[in-house]
């Protein structure tokens, strides 16, 4: 009957046909087949590989009250693996209103009610975005890959249901999962980049979403992942794209974006005094150009700090002007990080500094939505030369693991 069910899904194998993982030899007689399900690429929610989905599409009374009543069991199984497994119900009970904010940071904290939803809605919501014409019944889904806009998920369907054969075929799955399908990304080595007047540039992304790991930690425990941020944005009807706040800047350099609850966005003088000088240039800075901007830059910084005689912030600044250096990623990335401590980076990174490598780093937001109190961001210089030197690999600069960096208090 399951093969027969099934036959419209498409199976692991040459040609997208049929290929059934090898079993397990862990409880074989508890393994089965495991299928591939694509799904549209307007999947409402950015799939995580590390989730394992309970999905149903008609209620099965004994699989939920099972799973109800060994929940914490079952937790504990799969984090012991490096997984999480996701249980819609239990989801809904347990949601963190600190990710509302997070994810949607116009929501104002008092007007945080949930709406009346079943989980079977939510399943509904996610099965509607499947290929497959013949009904998914009651199985575990697991995001694997993404391949032109569409996503693909491993499907394991419950074929015993009495307690027993639930448990054993839950930790057959997950012996599957956790040996057959270790993906790793793929890395740039260092070794394959040639220093040169580039330097800064061929590092930005990497370098520059580096964060500290007390910030980590906490977008660690807001940042909703997976399928959690669709129940949340079914729960609290969140916007697909919630509205970008505007950007002031008031007379004493305070960022503060009105419409996310004023919220201020922290930095220190000199990262702040590179987030000004590339909103003042909306076409964007080649890393290998910043040189020419060294006198614009401490303009800006004498703005901001109040002070004129900077002679003791001179190195730091001519470091950050550096293309030979790693300088100016560890102030992207302290931009970067002044925003998303704050709400989610699908957001946050229209206010940060970004762009392709080779290109010019910008930041996107539109202009229209600056807002500046009394003050002037732009500064008459006269461009000076600046030399800087080559340095070898062993000198330069990189972010140490626990991201701190000399010059934050200035």
């Amino acid at each position: 009957m399951i093969n027969r069910l099934f036959s419209s899904i498409k199976k692991f194998g040459g040609n997208g046909y049929s290929k059934i993982l090898q079993e397990s030899p862990i409880n074989k007689e508890y393994t089965s087949p495991i299928y591939y399900i694509e799904f549209d690429e307007g999947l409402p929610f950015t799939p995580y590989e590390k989730q394992i989905i309970y999905v149903e599409n008609h209620y099965s009374q004994k699989l939920n009250e099972y799973i109800s009543k060994n929940y914490e069991k079952i937790l504990r199984l799969y984090k012991e693996k490096g997984c999480d497994f996701i249980y819609i119900p239990k989801e809904v009970e347990n949601i963190n209103i600190d990710s509302i904010g997070y994810l949607n940071p116009c929501i104002i904290d008092g007007n945080i009610e949930p709406n009346r939803i079943d989980t079977q809605t939510i399943f509904n919501i996610l099965l509607s975005y499947c290929d497959v014409k013949t009904p998914i019944l009651n199985g575990l889904l697991q995001f694997f890959k993404v391949d032109e806009n569409h996503f693909y998920f491993d499907y394991y369907p419950f074929s015993n249901l009495n307690d027993l054969e639930i448990w054993e075929q839950l930790r057959a799955y997950l012996h599957v999962a956790t040996t057959s399908f270790k993906r790793a990304d793929r890395m740039y080595s260092l070794a394959e980049v040639v220093i040169n007047e580039n330097y800064a540039d061929n590092h930005f992304d990497p370098q520059a979403k580096q964060i500290i790991a007390e910030i980590k930690e906490r977008i660690d425990a807001l940042k909703l992942k997976g399928i959690n941020e669709l129940v949340i944005k079914r729960l609290f009807d969140i916007e697909e794209r919630p509205k970008l706040s505007r950007l002031l800047i008031t007379p004493k350099y305070e960022i503060i974006l009105p419409d996310y609850n004023d919220m201020e966005i922290f930095m220190y003088p000199l990262p702040k005094a590179v987030f000004f000088l590339f909103l003042n240039h909306p076409e964007g800075i080649l890393f290998k150009h910043l040189p020419e901007y060294r006198d614009e830059l401490i303009a800006l910084y004498k703005k901001i700090s109040g002070r004129e005689n900077i002679k003791d912030m001179e190195k730091s600044i001519n470091d950050v002007v550096n293309p030979t250096l790693n300088s100016i990623n560890e102030k992207c990335s302290r931009i970067r990080e002044a925003f998303i401590k704050h709400f989610d980076e699908s957001l946050a990174q229209n206010y940060f500094i970004t762009g392709e490598r080779a290109t010019p780093k910008k930041i996107m937001l539109e202009r229209e939505l600056v807002i500046l109190d009394k003050v002037e961001l732009k500064v008459d210089v006269v461009k000076t030369p600046f030399e800087y030197t080559i340095y070898n690999n062993n000198n330069h600069d990189y972010i140490p693991e626990n991201g701190e960096d000399d010059d934050l208090p200035f």
